[in-house]
């Protein structure tokens, strides 16, 4: 029980519940974790991009549609960077600009880092959106990174794996599953035979 305590006490100076300006009640990240913040987010959205599929080779008329794509992008994305720098003076001391990338990626998908990166995907221009909505794409990737939703995920993230080596040892499921393990094998190599042998037969 004493052990619990401490590990709620200590859970509860490692990040704090904050309230954003739209009144929705957020995990907090401690300054030493922004820095990482940025670099986990940079890190999961680059994994993202690999794992999504890659668009095809445009031919000359879509080479000239995605490069009018692209246009739009910058010039959406300039201006409600402007608007977003304008109404949170305080996203100057997380990070300098907004940056817009255009994925070669067949998908009409979107992401970003806590840095300020978006990445529109190159399927996103075959949806033929108008700017209003190509405009509340981008705004809304860009919230994410406003209201600071990469840092509460990677503030969970640690939370939660703090949480977890503190709770199994306690709990002591590791000596739960070890009288069992010589019972569960020998069931599995047996299940493992059998539907070898189911395989095989038919």
């Amino acid at each position: 029980m004493r052990r619990a305590l401490l590990s709620f006490l200590l859970l509860s100076f490692l990040a704090a519940c904050s309230t954003s300006r739209s009144g929705r009640t957020q995990l907090t990240t401690p300054a030493p974790l922004q820095g990482f913040s940025a670099v986990y987010s940079e890190f999961d959205m680059r994994l993202q991009l690999v794992i999504a599929t890659n668009a095809p080779a445009c031919s000359a008329a879509e080479c000239a549609a995605d490069r009018a794509f692209d246009q739009r992008i910058l010039v959406l994305g300039k201006r409600l960077a402007e608007i977003a720098f304008r109404q949170h003076a305080d996203l100057q001391l997380r990070f300098p600009r907004f940056e817009f990338v255009v994925a070669d990626k067949a998908d009409a998908g979107t992401a970003s880092s806590a840095g300020g990166i978006v990445a529109i995907f190159r399927g996103v221009r075959r949806l033929e959106l108008d700017d209003a909505a190509l405009a509340f794409v981008l705004a809304r990737e860009m919230s994410h990174v406003i209201a600071g939703h990469h840092d509460e995920n990677v503030t969970t993230s640690i939370l939660v794996a703090v949480a977890a080596q503190i709770l199994f040892p306690v709990l002591n499921i590791g000596a739960l599953f070890s009288g069992s393990a010589a019972t569960t094998a020998a069931a599995t190599t047996a299940a493992s035979s059998v539907v070898t042998t189911t395989a095989v037969a038919r």
